[in-house]
């Protein structure tokens, strides 16, 4: 825990009731105890005085009854746009109303609040509501005006959240979070976070968006206590110069044609996705190859399919007397529940008979399987029953028992460890917010050993905010000299592809990796995805998405 006093935060909102993300957020920092909300600054409406409004135009009108319609259509829980009162709050804000001069995008206020909010002595201030920023009020907090925009700024910059990566067919939505400054989207870089697009409606990419928000804000405060104002200039955005050639992106200028198509892309995706689940249903299979080395051409591998009563995924290999044995989720259609089993294969290629080795009742997948001093381990993806549980085989390979449970009442999945200069590294991606998703936040531990409930969260925390490579596919594993970390990307669609990354620097300190290449489904046109990597000694294996008919499943 840091020695340093809790940050004094104040915020801006447009009025005491907030949005269900902004309570949570304003609920995770006060438990957190990194920051203590000093002040709510609620916005009051100038007399004679306002911003100018637009006439609304056809185009606008459609697109707003659109948005309307997709909300209620894809209504997602916990809404994050719910209203809750800020005295729901367990700790009282007091709450101040200032009026602002406005222009016609901006709010400055007087030189009389601006005194009054020195008197606080505030350390930041969070932009949940208002309009842009201007004038002294960006350089009361000592370390700024925090806000976000929900997007990429280096890509889409303006509004409203998700719609023009949607209208562009972007797979990925970014989050930004930024000190304002008096140039617009100019401010320094805090953090960044990417989550997939839903090409079928706008109202889930922001669901998405606006619960990550209640993670990143608290985590930098935390930090921000923690390693004081250095972190503020730390990320690498603000050592880089960035131009932005598109134009600043509004509904407002939307023309007729870019709605209705915009509209047009939406129900179309979302009609194509209803007739497609109505005929047809996913189903892994399996890709080897055993050779002398690593094997990288996956046209060369072999299929491995199951029964069409079940599927098999998330392959990870124990060698053991010459026979590879395959540990798979082996998901059963008729519980809709996985359990993990073994298939036995020759180095020869010949594939032996699956065998369940653990069904408990609940959801079991990814069974990340590794020896160590002569003793065999699995540690598979138990989400469903909010564990981290360490298996020992006491009969190889189907006898198994539960040996620890390394973590308690966390939605963690795909967890895979690590040894390095004599620690042990768990790798595993954690929904730490109702409403939020498991595919993007890759979070680090570490002990002494892995036999133990005492994990130590890395500093950096969260060490990969990013849809495309955050959720583990695989063991950690070594090349030429060089160390890799398999992770899904889940952009395009969950289990998409792989992006293979060399882990560049792993201690205590500090956490780095940069893209080495990838592996997508394109080797055969029956796969659509393919999201596990695993090689042992020789033998290489996948799995990889494809689709049968309903009528077909037994």
């Amino acid at each position: 825990m840091s020695t340093n006093p809790p940050l004094r935060v104040a915020i801006l909102v447009n009025s005491p009731r907030v949005f269900e993300w902004q309570f949570q957020l304003l609920k995770k920092i006060q438990h957190q105890g990194n920051g203590t909300i000093v002040l709510a600054i609620t916005r009051g409406e100038p007399e004679g005085q306002k911003a100018d409004d637009e006439k609304q135009s056809l185009a606008l009108s459609l697109f707003y009854r659109h948005t309307y319609w997709d909300r209620d259509k894809f209504k997602q829980k916990p809404d994050a746009f719910a209203k809750r009162d800020l005295a729901e709050l367990e700790v009282s804000i007091p709450i101040i109303s200032m009026t602002p001069e406005l222009t016609r995008w901006s709010d400055r206020l007087c030189q009389t609040d601006i005194e009054i909010l020195r008197g606080h002595k505030i350390d930041v201030i969070v932009r949940l509501g208002w309009r842009i920023i201007k004038g002294q009020m960006l350089t009361v907090p000592r370390h700024g005006v925090w806000s976000f925009h929900h997007g990429d700024n280096r890509i889409n910059r303006g509004g409203p959240p998700a719609v023009w990566e949607h209208y562009y067919d972007q797979c990925c939505t970014g989050i930004t979070l930024q000190v304002l400054s008096e140039k617009l989207d100019d401010g320094l870089i805090l953090d960044r976070s990417y989550t997939a697009t839903d090409r079928t409606s706008v109202s889930k990419t922001r669901s998405k968006l606006y619960w990550r928000s209640v993670d990143m804000l608290p985590r930098k405060l935390a930090e921000l206590r923690q390693l004081g104002g250095d972190i503020l200039s730390a990320h690498s955005d603000n050592h880089t110069i960035s131009f932005y050639s598109q134009p600043l992106l509004t509904e407002k200028k939307m023309s007729l044609k870019e709605v209705l198509l915009y509209i047009g892309r939406s129900l179309y995706a979302y009609a194509k996705q209803a007739v497609f689940e109505r005929l047809y249903v996913e189903k892994w299979v399996l890709y080897f190859r055993i050779a002398d080395e690593m094997s990288t051409s996956l046209w060369q591998f072999t299929k491995i399919e199951s029964p069409n009563d079940r599927y098999w995924a998330d392959p990870h290999i124990i060698k053991r007397d010459g026979t590879y044995y395959v540990f798979v989720e082996e998901y059963m259609f008729d519980t809709k529940r996985g359990r993990i089993a073994v298939i036995p294969v020759e180095a020869d290629g010949t594939v032996g008979e699956a065998q369940t080795v653990l069904d408990p009742n609940y959801h079991l997948s990814y069974p990340f399987v590794f020896e160590h001093d002569g003793e065999t381990y699995m540690i598979p993806e138990s989400g469903e029953n909010r564990s981290v549980d360490l298996y020992k085989c006491i009969s190889f390979p189907d006898k198994w028992e539960l040996e620890k449970t390394l973590i308690k009442d966390a939605h963690a999945v795909d967890t895979t460890l690590y040894e390095h200069n004599g620690r042990w590294w768990m790798f595993t991606n954690r929904q730490d917010t109702a409403g939020g998703t498991t595919h993007d936040e890759l979070h680090m531990y570490s002990a002494p050993h892995f036999i133990t409930d005492n994990w130590t969260p890395h500093p950096q925390g969260v060490i990969v905010s990013d849809v495309r490579c955050a959720r583990p596919a695989g063991a950690l594993f070594e090349n030429n000299g060089k160390l890799y970390r398999p992770g899904q990307d889940c952009s395009v669609d969950y289990g998409y592809a792989m992006q293979i990354m060399e882990v560049t620097e792993l201690s205590e300190e500090r956490y780095s990796e940069i893209p080495a290449t990838r592996i997508t489904p394109d080797w055969n046109d029956r796969v659509v995805g393919v999201h596990t990597f695993n090689h042992v000694d020789g033998m290489s294996i996948v799995d990889a998405k494809t689709f049968i008919k309903k009528n077909q499943v037994i």
